[in-house]
């Protein structure tokens, strides 16, 4: 029997696509091919769990539904983007005391390498 595309696929909802036997989701491929432009081999490097198989299968499942994955991948960004921005205002203490530890450390670095 052969294997149809969307068998690597676990379909959860409309905006819920997770590569089968994975906790991978198809924007996180997604986004490291179209968002940074991995090329296959880098994506095979970077999602070491995934087999070459797994990650032709979303290529190919994008190239077959571009405009509906491509309208998937927006929606999924502008998601973490709200997502982010609430967080910000919710945790705003949390969010200042951590941009002023990563200074900190940046600007050790930066003398140590002086």
């Amino acid at each position: 029997m052969t294997m149809q595309i969307e068998d690597y696929f676990e379909f959860l909802g409309p905006n819920e696509i997770k590569i089968k036997g994975h906790r991978i989701w198809i924007e996180h491929v997604l986004e490291e091919y179209l968002l940074r432009d991995m090329t296959f081999e880098e994506l095979v490097k970077r999602f070491d769990t995934l087999t070459k198989e797994d990650i032709l299968a979303v290529l190919l499942y994008y190239h077959r539904n571009k405009e509906a994955l491509d309208k998937y991948m927006t929606e999924h960004v502008e998601y973490c983007r709200r997502s982010r921005a609430e967080d910000e205002l919710k945790n705003a203490a949390w969010h200042e005391k951590m941009r002023a530890l990563l200074s900190d450390r940046l600007a050790r670095k930066e003398q140590q390498a002086s």
